[in-house]
């Protein structure tokens, strides 16, 4: 059975280091408003989950 995308993406948030979480935050809020990026709230909801359930939000 193939990994979803979901499951790639999951993991490799959850790869990251501290330091390097800290730094993709904080390069994208300097891009551009933090509340108008999506994939910031993505990134943080995936962030605080320790198992990946797809219909928390």
């Amino acid at each position: 059975m193939p990994i979803s995308q979901s499951d790639q993406l999951f993991n490799l948030v959850k790869s990251l280091t501290k330091a390097e979480k800290r730094n993709f935050t904080f390069y994208s809020t300097r891009i551009q408003d933090a509340d108008t990026l999506k994939y910031i709230h993505l990134f943080e909801l995936i962030d605080k989950q320790k198992v990946l359930d797809e219909t928390k939000s």
